[in-house]
């Protein structure tokens, strides 16, 4: 369950390589969030009050303001201030007595956090009580709005978070943050296309405009709510709902808990049904969040139904998914009801049924009017006269008129019959292998889904027609609608002609025909071919993504036998941009040896292995001819690994996936973290007993042997270029031979520059033999073993050992013929006896 990923920008992470990752320092968070709210967050061009009217709908006027005196001028400001924080407590002093004048079951109270952590979604007593955040920085050049800055980024940022957090905690349309730079401020209205904030006031001398948003804010113009943006249909659950809740969900599901932080997120919500009926649900569990603010931002609850008391059965379980689809998208439930339409209605295996929906934005479409107002002489400014609940986004055609149908955003709610659980709560091995079959058999009615992920493929326990199915098709394609609408004969076999014929060319996307090449899906689980370029979406695309699903939930949930255990899962999804990813996947599926296996789980690494090498020639490569894979071929691999006669491992359910704090740390690394440091050996002073290593001496026949013996092949010695007789040696065969070589030469250069380069090569050789004998006590430590040293004479005894001469040497009357000479450049050259 993902958002559109534009091609080559990065996305929040959803799934953490790593405890680090999570943090909000995150470095690569930080980027993508800076990427994705760029060009979103574009100033108002009317006046303040413009923006009020417009953009905080109320139809009740606000009192006068009550006298603050100075206090806001007592708010510290300015460069030469230490800290931030000291602005703190004065802002709240001043605001709590600007808002004396309301209604006390309207008057909000103002708290100073002072930079506590708040965790999201649903903390107790944090984000489902906050209305408005005010973010506080010291100087007017902290205003974000100035210019484009990292550190103007980093606050966006920041205000963009406090908003999202504030939304989905509450299920608010949209909401509002106040930004205070210095002397100035801004109010920002965001929602899931972008932000509108107000120009500049000061809010010091005009404390009224602050007044003014707050009396708006709980006042709103919709019967039914609290505060603006909050949603009429949906309302946070009360104790009692609460308390019912639990009661049915024990009977589905004894092993479900309520938390601290679950607790509340249970919700009532109603919904049109397909006759024009009001139906009411309570939603319990939180199955699927999408943390991104400028998204879809899916949420998809388990829920009961309620009857007109108030009361449900267990058996009342759906499944409710909210979203915010783009405007120039085909819906969603359109996929569905032609599936249903193929199968006359009934029940089709690996899809979940659906049941009805509603598109909410449909209530803002009909009321919403407009009204032309001049700005200038040049231009004319459509403002909004009435937004009613805001089932709409707004700030994409602020932000960009002329591409409203494809910035602006519809509420829309799901309704689902099939109930199911996610692929990481498997009871064993067995069942999350059967979910993905039946998935992916579901998967051949001629829709291609490009978003094949982990929340959109689930495990159907309590279904008896299969075990797992596949939702959420808000990014999918219909191939053969594609071919009816441009006059082609909707069969397998014209599509085919021509994704080969058109497939592959580059992406134009002024052409709506070219529409289903954008890039769609979860990086994570996208195919390499997707990766690599924009190109037509096709059924191997969505079956390589089941391979990576596959792969994600192994490596996370099952004791496999990765080198890198806890670490694999980051090394291999993890990454920083697009081309990472397309390598390490690249170099996975082409390793010479399985990379993934479970330990006692034979079955299981069958369909591992065979999965990857159907894969191998799933994307173009060198002098590789390209094989797709095809639906049939998969499910053959799964249908063999689940014959009766394959064994599967019982009760090897799902672990908990625990991340771990640093994916760089090796294993021991990480079990010897918060281990008490152990004490060192004795010093070698203290004691009588150390042993040292040391090097064996050699056999006076090894030393002869090496130093020189006579060619008996009788070959004329090769010439170099210089006419000096020269011959090719066998060298040691590793580092540690040609170590201990180096050294005993070294260590003999004295010696052997006493002789001179004319003596016969017998006189020579004994003169070096009675050398290394006078010094083998003193240079013992610096000879190589026997075993080593006898790796560095030649091995074919036909062929004579050359002798080492200094290079500037050999070309000497001493040299004979017959013999062949080792001509080595050395800095221990004895110069004296030329």
């Amino acid at each position: 369950m993902s958002d559109k990923a534009t091609p080559r920008q990065r996305v929040p992470e959803q799934y953490h390589s790593d405890a680090a990752h999570t943090r909000q320092s995150n470095a690569e968070n930080m980027v993508a969030w800076q990427q994705e709210i760029h060009q979103r967050i574009k100033e108002y061009p009317a006046d303040i009050k413009q923006y009020l009217e417009n953009m905080v709908p109320s139809d009740v006027s606000p009192p006068c303001c009550s006298p603050t005196g100075k206090l806001f001028m007592a708010i510290p400001v300015g460069k030469e201030e230490e800290e931030e924080e000291t602005m703190y407590n004065p802002m709240v002093t001043a605001l709590t007595r600007l808002v004396q004048s309301c209604p006390p079951n309207k008057r909000l109270l103002f708290h100073n956090y002072n930079h506590k952590a708040m965790k999201f979604p649903f903390q107790l007593y944090e984000w489902r009580h906050i209305a408005l955040v005010f973010e506080l920085k010291r100087d007017t050049s902290d205003d974000p709005m100035i210019k484009t800055t990292i550190t103007h980024w980093e606050t966006l940022v920041q205000l963009a978070k406090s908003a999202r957090n504030i939304m989905v905690a509450q299920s608010l349309l949209y909401a509002y943050v106040v930004g205070i730079y210095g002397t100035v401020a801004r109010i920002f209205r965001f929602d899931h296309a972008g932000a509108i904030c107000t120009p500049l006031f000061e809010y010091r001398e005009q404390p009224k405009i602050v007044h003014e948003l707050l009396w708006r804010l709980f006042h709103p113009r919709v019967e039914g709510c609290a505060m603006v943006g909050e949603d009429p249909m949906t309302r946070l659950g009360t104790s009692a709902e609460r308390e019912l809740a639990y009661e049915l969900a024990k009977a589905v599901d004894p092993s479900w808990k309520p938390t601290a932080e679950t607790w509340k997120a249970v919700r009532r919500i109603i919904i049109t049904g397909e006759n024009g009926g009001k139906v009411t649900y309570l939603a319990y569990r939180l199955l699927f969040i999408n943390p991104r603010l400028f998204s879809w931002a899916t949420l998809i609850w388990e829920a009961f139904k309620l009857d007109d008391e108030g009361w449900s059965s267990p058996d009342e379980r759906y499944i409710i998914k909210e979203t915010w689809q783009q405007l120039g998208c085909v819906c969603e439930t359109e996929f569905y009801k032609v599936l249903q339409m193929t199968k006359q209605g009934k029940e089709i295996k690996g899809v979940a049924m659906y049941l009805h929906s509603e598109d909410l934005g449909d209530l803002d479409k009909a009321d919403r009017r407009w009204k032309a107002a001049a700005s200038d002489s040049e231009s004319l400014l459509r403002t909004y006269w009435d937004m009613k609940a805001g089932y709409l986004t707004i700030s994409g055609w602020h932000n960009d008129p002329n591409q409203e149908q494809f910035n602006e955003q519809s509420h829309m709610r799901i309704v689902l019959k099939t109930v199911g659980a996610p692929l990481t709560d498997f009871t064993c091995t067995k069942e999350l292998v059967m979910a993905l079959r039946d998935a992916i058999e579901a998967y051949n009615e001629g829709i291609i889904h490009r978003d094949i992920s982990k929340g959109n493929v689930m495990i159907a326990r309590n279904n008896g027609a299969f075990a797992g199915f596949i939702q959420d098709f808000d990014y999918s394609f219909s191939w053969k609608r594609f071919l009816k609408k441009h006059g082609m004969k909707p069969s397998l076999t014209s599509w085919e002609k021509y994704c080969v014929e058109h497939g592959h060319e580059p992406c134009n996307k002024n052409d709506p025909a070219d529409a289903f090449k954008e890039r769609t899906g979860t990086i994570l689980f996208m195919a390499i071919d997707i990766l690599r370029s924009e190109i037509t979406h096709e059924a191997q695309h969505d079956l390589e993504s089941f391979y990576w699903l596959l792969v994600f939930i192994v490596l996370r949930h099952t004791t496999h036998g990765h080198h890198l255990k806890k670490g694999a899962c980051g090394s291999l999804f993890c990454l920083s941009d697009w081309d990472q990813c397309t390598s390490r996947k690249f170099g996975w599926l082409l390793d010479t040896t399985p990379p993934l296996t479970v330990p006692g789980n034979g079955s299981l690494n069958a369909l591992l292995n065979k999965f990857r090498l159907a894969l191998m020639c799933n994307f173009p490569q060198h002098h590789v001819p390209v094989r797709h894979v095809t639906h049939c071929k998969i499910l053959n691999i799964f249908n063999e690994v689940l014959a009766p006669d394959m064994i599967w491992p019982e009760g090897d359910a799902a672990l908990e996936w625990i991340p771990p704090k640093n994916r760089l740390h090796t294993s021991i690394m990480e079990e010897l973290l918060n281990l008490p440091l152990t004490k060192g050996t004795l010093d070698h002073t203290t004691t009588a007993e150390a042993q040292f290593l040391q090097a064996p001496v050699f056999e006076d026949q090894d030393l002869l042997n090496y130093i020189g013996s006579k060619d008996e092949d009788n070959n004329s010695p090769q010439k170099d270029a210089t006419g000096s007789a020269a011959h090719e040696v066998d060298g040691p065969v590793d580092a540690e031979a040609a170590f201990w070589q180096d050294r005993s030469i070294r260590s003999n250069s004295v010696a052997r520059s006493e002789l001179s380069v004319s003596e016969p090569l017998a006189q020579k050789a004994l003169s070096r033999k009675q050398a290394h004998s006078s010094t083998r006590k003193d240079h013992h430590m610096e000879l190589p073993p026997r075993a080593k040293w006898s790796a560095a004479r030649r091995a074919d005894s036909l062929h004579s050992v050359a002798e080492t001469w200094p290079a500037g040497s050999a070309n000497v009357d001493g040299a004979k013929p017959g013999h062949h000479y080792n001509l080595r450049s050395s800095n221990h050259r004895d110069l004296g006896t030329m």
